[in-house]
């Protein structure tokens, strides 16, 4: 079973999403198309540079969380154990090298972990979102794509 946001906030927006990119269409990834039913979910943020976001800001105390990376033809979900510091620091506290950077102007997060099964780099990226003291994203292949979490370590 692989780890999915479960509670979704009053003070946000959401609803149902019908995403089509049609067979043939142009582009990197999904030269076959694709048609996906998905339930979305937002909230507010403010305009960059009003109240720069940072771990801090957020809501997001410093501390221990797992970067998790899931689905997306993975053959098993890849938990790394990372902190995050008050500068928006973001290290691997396992094994694992892991890169990722915060942009503390926007909240947006991007880095890439190694894929154990093929070896290569795996880019992500994603927003945090402190009402619900999260980091949601996802990441790309050439046949589907996976979502990635940032949320405190157990």
């Amino acid at each position: 079973m692989s780890p999915r946001l479960g509670h979704i906030s009053n003070s946000g927006v959401g609803g149902q999403l019908i995403w089509i990119k049609p067979s043939g269409a142009t582009g990197k990834y999904y030269s076959s198309g694709f048609t996906n039913d998905i339930t979305v979910a937002g909230v507010s943020t403010s305009p960059p540079g009003v109240a720069a976001p940072s771990a801090a800001k957020l809501n997001l105390t410093p501390g221990a969380r797992n970067l998790v990376l899931a689905e997306g033809a993975l053959s098993a979900p890849i938990t790394i154990p990372i902190r995050i510091e008050a500068n928006n620091r973001v290290t691997s506290t396992g094994s694992t090298r892991v890169s990722v950077s915060i942009n503390p102007s926007t909240g947006l997060f991007r880095g890439s972990v190694i894929d154990p099964r093929s070896g290569k780099a795996l880019p992500f990226q994603g927003a945090l979102f402190g009402d619900w003291n999260v980091g949601l994203g996802y990441f790309l292949n050439a046949a589907q794509s996976g979502q990635v979490m940032i949320a405190p370590a157990p």
